[in-house]
């Protein structure tokens, strides 16, 4: 029986070169879109990645790489397995890319992965809200019957510990 994976390119017959996903990534980071080529030590014919029908790097064998300036310092090709490193993310970046690649020898293969490009977690900017206010103590006043603010105690010594009054 043949083995699924032809050449030395290993891909399942019919699959295609990129993992299943999403692919998730939080603004101002980086994300790795991973091919499931291994790497090839002839270059590719053709290589390119586009996004909303947009071809943003494309790298031929004959030429050199044409990099939308858009994303000129955003992102790294790696020539090899056709992996794509993007950096600087944008809520923008959010959507499906497709890579399409040609090996030597070989038919175009293609993928396509949805990238998912999320803010600052809610969460976190409510805990770094909280935490940047001065907090306060309520102590009940037994003759009032009401809670009153008391500024907290003071932070311990850097000196050691603090002296008794």
């Amino acid at each position: 029986m043949g083995s699924p994976h032809p050449g030395p390119h290993r891909m399942c017959v019919g699959g295609s070169i990129l993992p299943a996903g999403p692919l998730s990534g939080a603004a101002g980071g980086a994300v790795l879109f991973s091919t499931t080529l291994e790497p090839s030590t002839r270059p590719f014919i053709s290589l390119g990645w586009s996004f909303r029908g947009r071809n943003f790097i494309t790298y031929a064998v004959t030429g050199r790489d044409v990099v939308d300036e858009a994303y000129a310092a955003r992102v790294t090709l790696d020539r090899t397995t056709g992996s794509l490193q993007l950096r600087d993310l944008v809520l923008g970046d959010s959507g499906d890319y497709l890579v399409s690649i040609t090996p030597d020898g070989e038919q175009q293969k293609t993928g396509t992965m949805q990238l998912n490009v999320y803010g600052e977690p809610p969460m976190s900017s409510l805990y770094r809200a909280v935490t940047t206010l001065s907090p306060l103590c309520w102590l009940q006043r037994p003759s009032q019957g009401r809670p009153s603010p008391t500024p907290p105690p003071p932070p311990p010594s850097s000196q050691g510990r603090a002296r008794p009054r």
